[in-house]
C-alpha cells in the first residue's frame, strides 16, 4: 500500500488497526511457496524496529471493491478463514485454513461450492491429494519452535475423516502424492511412505522443497549444500538421476510436458537483474527456456499450458497468465480478478503470494481475499 492510501484509510476508518497488525504479526505461514531461509536471533532483533516502524506501509490488498473479473467469469467466492496452500484431487478442493491455534485443512465440494473444515487436522501445514486419499502435513509448536511435532495424515476424501497418521521425523517442507507413494520434503532428507500401510519405505538424504511428479519421476527444487536448482529423483531409489541449476529457487510445477521454476523477489543476488522463468524438459531435463518474469507467482498447468498466478500494482488485482509452453513468454490469454471487500493482507515486505489450483473448468485462487477462496473460470 502506497503511504498515500495509508492516509486515506485512517480518513475513512478512524479504526484501530494495531491489534490487527499485531494478529497478523503473529501468524505463521505454512508456507511462503518454499523453505523460507530463517533469520538469525540477531539479526532478527535489530530489524524488529524496522518492521515495527514500516508495518503500515507494508498493508497491502486493502482495497474495498466486490470481486470483479476482467475477461473471464466470476464463479464463486467460498467462505475459508484465511485460505492458504490449496490442491485439487480426489473428488474435491483441499485448502488450509486458519483457525485460533494455527492451521486447519478444509474440503471443498466444487460440484457445491461448500466447504467444511476436516476434524482433527488442527496444526494444518501443506496439504495434497491422490493415491486414493487427501494428505495434510501438521505441525504443533512449543516454547522453542513452530513445529516441535509434526505428523502426515490421511484423509478419507468422501467422509473426510482422518483415517490413519504417520509421525515425521523432521519439520516438512512439502509435500507430493504419486507413482505410488506419499512423499515428504525437509531440511534434512526426503521421505518416502506407502500410503496404504502408512509406513516408511525410504528416507534419502537429499535437502528438497518443493515436489511435483513429471515423466515417471519425482522432482524437486533443492537448495542447502551443493548448486541450488531442480532435481530429478528416481522413485525406486531416491538417487538425483539429473539437476538443472537455477538460482532461487522459489515457485515450481510439474507436468509430463513441462517443469517449470521461478525465482521471486529478491532472491537472485544484488544486481543480477529481474526474477527469472525457465522451463525444462521433463523427459531430457534440458532447459527450454529462461527468461525474465515481471512479477513473480504460483504455477499450475492447464491442456499442456503454464499458467501464473501474481499480483499486479495497476491496478490492484490477481491476473492468472496464461504462458506459452515453449517459450514461457505470456500469451493474450489471461483473468485477473480484484479483492473482494476483505481483500488478503500482508505484513511485511511486498505482496502475499498467490496459490492457485486447477480443477474442472476453474482456477482456485488463494491469498486474494482474506475469508474466500476465488473460484474464477479458465478463460478459453
Amino acid at each position: 500500500m502506497r503511504p498515500e492510501d495509508v492516509t486515506k484509510l485512517r480518513s475513512e476508518e478512524p479504526r484501530d488497526l494495531w491489534p490487527e497488525i499485531e494478529r497478523r504479526l503473529s501468524l505463521r505461514s505454512p508456507r511462503a511457496h518454499r523453505a523460507r531461509r530463517r533469520v538469525p536471533t540477531v539479526v532478527a532483533a535489530a530489524v524488529v524496529t524496522v518492521v515495527f516502524g514500516l508495518a503500515l506501509l507494508g498493508l497491502t490488498r486493502m482495497l474495498r471493491q466486490r470481486p470483479v473479473l476482467i475477461g473471464a467469469g466470476d464463479i464463486a467466492r467460498i467462505s475459508v478463514p484465511e485460505p492458504q496452500p490449496i490442491v485439487p484431487g480426489e473428488g474435491a478442493i483441499w485448502v488450509v485454513g486458519a483457525r485460533s491455534n494455527g492451521g486447519e485443512l478444509w474440503r471443498i465440494d466444487p460440484a457445491t461450492n461448500q466447504a467444511q473444515p476436516v476434524p482433527g487436522t488442527e496444526g494444518a501445514w501443506w496439504p495434497a491429494a491422490g493415491e486414493g486419499a487427501a494428505w495434510v502435513t501438521t505441525c504443533h509448536p512449543n516454547d522453542q519452535t513452530d513445529c516441535a511435532e509434526a505428523d502426515l495424515l490421511r484423509i478419507d476424501p468422501s467422509s473426510g475423516a482422518v483415517t490413519s497418521s504417520f509421525r515425521l521425523p523432521d519439520p516438512p517442507t512439502a509435500i507430493a502424492a504419486g507413482l505410488g507413494s506419499v512423499w515428504v520434503s525437509s531440511n534434512e532428507r526426503l521421505l518416502k511412505i506407502d500410503p496404504r500401510s502408512m509406513s516408511l519405505v525410504g528416507s534419502f538424504s537429499i535437502h528438497t522443497n518443493l515436489l511435483g511428479i513429471a515423466d515417471g519421476h519425482l522432482w524437486a527444487t533443492v537448495e542447502g549444500s551443493g548448486v541450488p536448482g531442480v532435481a530429478k529423483i528416481d522413485p525406486a531409489t531416491g538417487r538425483i538421476v539429473a539437476q538443472v541449476p537455477f538460482h532461487d529457487p522459489c515457485t515450481f510445477g510439474a507436468s509430463d510436458q513441462l517443469v517449470i521454476v521461478a525465482s521471486c523477489q529478491g532472491g537472485r543476488p544484488y544486481g543480477t537483474g529481474p526474477d527469472r522463468l525457465a522451463g525444462i524438459d521433463p523427459a531430457t531435463a534440458e532447459v527450454q527456456f529462461d527468461v525474465p518474469l515481471s512479477s513473480y507467482g504460483d504455477l499450475a498447468f492447464t491442456d499442456g499450458h503454464p499458467w501464473i498466478a501474481a499480483w499486479t500494482d495497476s491496478p490492484e488485482r490477481v491476473r492468472v497468465q496464461q504462458l506459452d509452453p515453449s517459450t514461457g513468454r505470456p500469451t493474450d490469454v489471461s483473468a485477473s480478478v480484484r479483492p473482494g471487500p476483505e481483500p488478503w493482507m500482508e505484513i511485511g515486505f511486498g505482496a502475499p503470494s498467490v496459490f492457485i489450483a486447477v480443477s474442472r473448468d476453474s482456477f482456485w485462487l488463494t491469498h486474494v481475499d482474506a475469508k474466500d477462496v476465488v473460484r474464477v473460470r479458465i478463460p478459453k
